[in-house]
């Protein structure tokens, strides 16, 4: 995390998950899996599908909510 800003998201009410301010270069591991690319139309998407088969959550909602406004900087780390 490179600087901590306030969410004014209230957060996911029904799982009890909610913003939290990190610290200042604190690492949020947000999952594991596979990297994908994707486009469509005019957008480009990256993202991260887990390689267990899972369905939903293929980020960890609650690392989420606590990088959740922060100013960031985001990496893909091989592992294994």
């Amino acid at each position: 995390m490179l600087e901590p800003r306030k969410s004014e998201h209230i957060g996911d009410l029904f799982r009890g998950f909610f913003p939290e301010t990190p610290e200042v270069g604190e690492e949020i591991i947000l999952g594991e899996g596979s990297v994908f690319y994707m486009q469509e139309d005019d957008r480009i998407y990256i993202g991260l599908k887990p390689n267990d088969g899972r369905k939903e959550d293929w980020l960890d909602p609650k690392k989420l909510y606590r990088a959740h406004a922060q100013y960031v900087e985001l990496y893909f780390k091989e592992i294994g």
